[in-house]
């Protein structure tokens, strides 16, 4: 009996110096968290290694992930200027939930109308199912949930089974953008997405419109003299038929 007394008191002491060794080494983990009113916060961006600075205090390079404790903070990606290609800087601020992670994806470009991107954040709803409330910059984008249309952005989506899903993004003249959403039952996921420009679409408009200029131009065209009438004037009808109203009356000699 003392035997094993003595070799449960050893597991416990080996257990509980692993424990708080750990967060000595390791503060940044699930238990911190729980006790601590915190929630994670992952970034991710295209190019990679991008500085990361949360409420202007560099946090490190994407892709990260941190612990936050819960509340209102200001996420900047800043990339690194170089010879060959310069990134726009990106910030907004974003919401940390405790005991939930919270996602930050972006693509970085030169101009403001090719970066896109998404913020997802998930807060607890009291609804017995998933939900999902979707904001799009620009607005009035359709949405599609697992490859079935469900309306107009800004769109809020009921009833949604627990697990992995997928949002598909799209409007014209813009990329279209897929993002993975994995819904819980009792949360509603916040998302924001911004669509890039499709330079190609737009390059092909363009040129649809020069060639539709060019071919109004070809059409023949001229004038009409009004030779003389009984009645002295040219009776102008709506359509070309005698049983469509009168429009206008026009005065011999008028071109």
């Amino acid at each position: 009996m003392k035997e094993k007394l003595f070799i449960m008191l050893s597991a416990l002491v080996v257990f509980s110096v692993g424990f708080f060794s750990y967060q000595l080494i390791y503060p940044d983990n699930l238990f911190s968290r729980m006790f601590q009113n915190k929630g994670d916060l992952r970034v991710e961006s295209r190019p990679e290694g991008v500085s990361v600075f949360v409420n202007n205090r560099l946090v490190g390079e994407t892709p990260l992930q941190l612990s936050l404790t819960e509340d209102v903070y200001e996420v900047k990606l800043v990339p690194e200027a170089s010879k060959d290609k310069t990134y726009m800087t990106w910030s907004d601020k974003i919401r940390i939930y405790r005991d939930s992670t919270s996602f930050i994806n972006r693509v970085l470009a030169a101009d403001s109308q090719d970066m896109a991107g998404e913020m997802l954040r998930p807060e607890k709803s009291g609804s017995a199912r998933g939900q999902i409330l979707i904001n799009t910059e620009p607005s009035g984008l359709f949405v599609s949930l697992d490859g079935e249309e469900r309306g107009l952005s800004s769109l809020f989506i009921d009833n949604i089974p627990s697990g992995s899903h997928e949002l598909t993004i799209q409007g014209e003249g813009l990329l279209p953008r897929t993002v993975s959403v994995k819904v819980t039952d009792g949360y509603k996921i916040l998302i924001d997405v911004s669509l890039a420009i499709d330079r190609q679409y737009v390059a092909k408009k363009k040129e649809a419109n020069k060639k539709e200029a060019e071919e109004k131009k070809k059409q023949p065209g001229g004038t009409v003299l009004i030779q003389p009438t009984d009645t002295g004037w040219l009776r102008v009808r709506s359509a070309p038929s005698l049983d469509a109203s009168e429009s206008a009356k026009i005065d011999v000699g008028t071109e």
